[in-house]
């Protein structure tokens, strides 16, 4: 079939008229500097390959070229260290020389260019070759910057491998730690996953060549052994990528592969392999490019896919390979020539020569007459080819030695807007730089010097403004004595292709962006739950820093948390199988041993353009926040549902052990203190305040109680209960305390917090009893951030600090939120009420601070106690007067409950007060209007039915606001009662006694 097309070119070429032209060669007197920047040593194969390719370009270009060549010798060791020494040394060295280009050779140093280029080669242009598992979000934002990629038909290799080797069971991938082997690891596994069946895959990594020597012949019985090229250092020298393989070669009979040209001969057994050279001759005529003026902006990236396909026919007999097995085109090394062979061949040639001069001749001499037929034929066919061309929608063309055009079809002349005339006509194309000009480049000259097809992109443009981006197609055909004698090409217009990867590019670019920047996190995946892209936040959520380090990985290997790794991939699993989504889920991850985070999750499947589901698309939002504030608002709801149920059972209580408190102590100055009956009366007194302080401790649910608080030094506090209970801890408990010196004061009850200082020493003695163990104790003062103050609800400062800490089991995570809630317990019946905790929130509250639980399970628990210190002018601590104090004023007692009622004015007329009673909120009203003589005070109960205690104080304002009042209550009163009436004086909690109805009364009328 090539034959007959080449004769069909070569007939179009005899009927279009050939010109004279000439060669121009490209001179001048401008040096180029141009940077090399090799990744490895010298003598690496490969990379000297690229080097001498990047050289036949420069050195036949024309131009005057000072190549800088900088072996980097990172092969072996490439960290941030060396990368430091590197850039140290070419900035000193370089500092003077400016670069017109910058050829940079393998993966490391092109990281290192990209790493150090704005510092040390600001804006020089800049072409890579030899990088392998290429992203092109590398270089996302420099225009400056383009290159040959390091392509390799992996897949292909392998699956010639399964098909010469079939009973072996298994590929051994020889590797090291290398940047080059970790990219080149990582194209591998993407042709694995293109492979059906997925071959059995196995890896043997290289720490001295005697240890890899002795692992590849444990594994050689079943193996074929795939090479990714490396050096080793030993202590005799360095061991090249050559030397290794042949060293597996001579150990083991197994069949070495790999993709790397070089390494033919030294014991691969071949297939597609890249050439070093070719490598570098590509990205050399891309630097040329650039040198000779055009914009580096405007060279894509190039991808060569003509690896040839070459075995090594010594190792095809050793391994009984056939070569009718191999792909067509396959070229050998290392094949046998024998003389004899060669001596027959020549033989017959020449006896089928005579034969055919023979039969040639007596033919010719009986078929003279039908050349004049012939000749007829040959024209129709001519005409024929000529249709054909002008029928083809692609522009074709060719061009003589001389760069003239020769022949076009209609479609070129369409696609420059020219006719063939005109195009044929030219003279001179080389300098004319425009139009069908820019077809002629230095791939003619590589063409015309050598037969060969080349393929590669392009840009033309039209009226010296609008760009065409173009894949031309090359090929050098010849004359009858197999003479180069031009050139046939072909146009494919990608324009609109590359217009549309463009666009597409920066609607990827775009979207990422916009992934990157809102909070949810969002990931998706393929068909078998493997990573396909992540966002910033997913990542930051989970300390993943390298976003596309996550791609092909599963969430059993990037979720730290295994169960709910386990319930995501089961989702995932559900979603795809049913095709629907999955919305609002509410899940909790453990991203740290104490750290808990809920997520609100949507899962929904992709599809292709055939509907096909293809993967999974995740948003996650992280709620926690919200979760915390919706947890603090239910307790905070049940707090004061529990509240108010205390506070309605605690009225009628206090109202009960108010009478027996002031009755008893009545009683009490009636009878003789030795008498059995005064004991009894004392052991009731006693129990009626234990109810009181019962009382007291049920409202701590429902009120922030102010009244005790006064400066107090917490350290004395917890030093106190220390002392008390270290007497009773057994031996295997120990306490560590840790209390800072010149700690500032908190306004508190000292009683109330050594309520709260022991319930929580009596938790962590609890945890501990069966195992033993410590319980730490730090006390300080601590600055609260803004974070923090929002997650405790405080306000953010100087707080003091109590932090009590035990080793023992920790809480589990399912019953933490329930903790503080009253009368729940996990202890055995009989062991605890459940209101410990409770208390200890309630008091914490009502001397506005915050607690906060941290635990473990397993390991420790830790609660945190924050209260606000004292200023200067705060911290005078009031003295407690129990004086009784007696007077002889006109008092007005007002009182719903009929004990109360009878036995108050009995106790003040026992002080020497004058008292009247009234039985609710009316009459007193009506006792203030009706008699002429005034009240000194008022005494008024705050729950009564139709007029409270606030109403009554109101009214006895408008009537005569000179005369105070005193208000009781048996529960928590309404916010800012004093500032509603300014004539209540006092507030007296249920149950009081003598003295502290008499100390009131006193500072009231004195004030008054």
């Amino acid at each position: 079939m090539l034959k007959k097309t080449t004769i069909a070119l070569i007939v179009l070429l005899v009927l279009v008229p050939r010109g004279p032209g000439t060669h121009a060669q490209t001179t001048g007197a401008t040096k180029f500097n141009v940077l090399y920047l090799n990744s490895y040593q010298y003598g690496y194969s490969w990379s000297d390959n690229i080097l001498n390719g990047i050289k036949s370009v420069l050195d036949n270009s024309g131009l005057l070229v000072d190549l800088h060549i900088e072996y980097m010798d990172t092969k072996i060791r490439y960290d941030q260290q060396v990368k430091m020494h590197l850039f140290a040394l070419y900035a000193h060295k370089y500092r003077n020389v400016v670069f017109d280009a910058i050829i940079v050779s393998d993966n490391n140093g092109f990281d290192f260019y990209l790493q150090f280029q704005d510092k040390l080669f600001p804006g020089v242009p800049a072409v890579f070759c030899g990088v392998n598992d290429f992203s092109p979000q590398s270089i996302a934002g420099y225009d400056h910057v383009s290159g040959v990629i390091e392509t390799f038909d992996i897949k292909t290799n392998l699956e010639l491998a399964q098909k010469f080797h079939p009973d072996r069971k298994k590929f051994v991938v020889i590797e090291d730690e290398s940047t080059t082997a970790r990219a080149i690891k990582s194209e591998m596994l993407k042709a694995l996953n293109k492979m059906s069946p997925a071959p059995r895959i196995e890896y043997l990594k290289a720490h001295s060549i005697d240890q890899l020597i002795n692992d590849a012949r444990a594994m050689a019985e079943e193996a074929v052994f795939y090479f990714i090229p490396f050096y080793m250092d030993n202590p005799k020298g360095r061991t090249s990528a050559n030397e290794i393989v042949q060293a597996l070669h001579q150990a083991t009979q197994a069949p070495v592969y790999s993709n790397w040209k070089f390494l033919l001969g030294s014991g691969i057994m071949g297939g597609k392999v890249i050439d070093g050279f070719a490598h570098g001759k590509a990205a050399g005529q891309m630097a040329l490019r650039v040198l000779e003026g055009e914009r580096i902006a405007d060279l894509p990236i190039f991808k060569p896919n003509d690896e040839p396909v070459v075995f090594d026919n010594k190792l095809l007999e050793k391994h009984r390979v056939n070569r009718h097995d191999l792909p067509p085109g396959s070229t050998l090394i290392n094949r046998s020539a024998y003389f004899f062979e060669v001596d027959r061949q020549l033989f017959w040639f020449l006896v089928a020569g005579v034969i055919l001069g023979s039969v040639t001749l007596v033919f010719l001499m009986f078929n003279i007459s039908q050349r004049q037929s012939a000749e007829n034929k040959l024209k129709d066919q001519l005409t024929f080819v000529r249709q054909l061309m002008n029928t083809i929608p692609i522009p074709i063309y060719f061009r003589n030695e001389a760069g003239q055009f020769t022949g076009v079809n209609r479609a070129f002349e369409t696609w420059f807007d020219m006719g063939r005339d005109q195009i044929l006509a030219a003279e001179d194309l080389e300098h004319d730089g425009s139009g069908p000009a820019q077809l002629l480049d230095a791939v003619d000259n590589e063409l015309l010097s050598r037969t060969g097809i080349r393929t590669y992109e392009k840009s033309i443009l039209f009226d010296g403004q609008k760009k065409r981006d173009v894949i031309l197609h090359k090929a050098s055909y010849t004359n009858t004595k197999d003479q180069i004698v031009g050139i046939v090409g072909a146009i494919h217009d990608i324009t609109q292709r590359k217009t549309t990867e463009n666009e597409l590019r920066e609607s990827r670019q775009m979207l990422q962006l916009v992934l990157d920047n809102i909070p949810q996190h969002v990931h998706w995946k393929d068909r078998n739950l493997r990573y396909l892209g992540i966002n910033r936040s997913f990542g930051n959520f989970y300390g993943l820093k390298n976003l596309r380090g996550v791609i092909g990985k599963t969430d059993s290997e990037i979720v730290p948390d295994k169960k709910m790794a386990a319930l995501s991939i089961e989702t995932d699993r559900q979603v795809i199988a049913s095709d629907r989504g999955s919305y609002g889920m509410k899940w909790v991850v453990q991203r740290r041993p104490d750290e808990k985070v809920w997520l609100k999750i949507n899962r929904v499947p992709l599809h292709d353009q055939a509907g096909q589901v293809v993967g999974v698309l995740s948003t996650a939002e992280d709620i926690t926040q919200n979760m915390l504030f919706q947890n603090k608002l239910i307790e905070t709801t049940k707090i004061e549902a529990i509240g108010t149920l205390a506070g309605g059972i605690a009225h009628d209580f206090n109202n009960i052990l108010t009478s027996i408190i002031n009755s008893t102590e009545l009683a009490l100055e009636d009878i003789q203190p030795e008498t059995l009956a005064a004991e009894d009366l004392r052991r009731s007194l006693k129990a009626a305040r234990r109810g009181s302080r019962l009382v007291k401790q049920i409202l701590t649910f429902s009120r922030a109680d102010k009244e005790g608080l006064r400066p107090t030094q917490l350290a004395e506090v917890v030093d106190e209960v220390i002392t008390l209970i270290e007497a009773s801890l057994p031996r295997n408990i120990a306490v560590q305390t840790e209390i800072a010196p010149d700690l500032g004061l908190c306004l508190a009850d000292p009683t109330q917090m050594h309520q709260v200082v022991m319930n929580l020493f009596t938790n962590s003695f609890q945890a501990l009893r069966q195992t033993g163990g410590v319980i730490r104790v730090v006390l300080d003062q601590t600055l609260v951030d803004q974070d923090l103050a929002q997650v405790l609800d405080i306000e953010p400062g100087a707080w003091v600090h109590l932090c009590i800490t035990d080793n023992g089991p920790g809480i589990d995570p399912d019953i933490k939120d329930k903790i503080f809630d009253p009368f729940f317990t996990t202890k055995a019946k009989g062991e605890g009420t459940g209101l410990g905790l409770a208390v200890v929130l309630g008091i914490v509250k009502g001397h506005n601070g915050a607690i906060h639980v941290a635990s473990i399970p397993g390991e420790q628990t830790t609660f945190e106690l924050f209260l606000p210190l004292l200023t200067a002018a705060s911290s005078t601590a009031a003295v407690e007067d129990l004086t009784i104090y007696q007077g002889d004023e006109r008092i007005l007692f007002v009182e719903d409950d009929e004990d109360q009622l009878t036995l108050i004015p009995r106790v003040l007329g026992q002080l020497g007060y004058q008292v009247h009673t009234r039985h609710n909120g009316k009459e007193a009203c009506k006792a203030l209007d009706d008699e002429c003589f005034g009240y000194d005070l008022v005494i008024t109960d705050y729950d009564m039915p139709e007029m409270n205690g606030l109403e009554l104080a109101r009214r006895i304002a408008a009537f005569d606001p000179r005369i105070p009042v005193i208000v009781v209550t048996g529960r928590k009163p309404p916010e800012g009662m004093q500032i509603q009436a300014a004539n209540i004086r006092r507030l007296i909690r249920k149950p009081y006694n003598k003295a502290e109805i008499s100390k009131a009364i006193r500072e009231v009328l004195a004030y008054n």
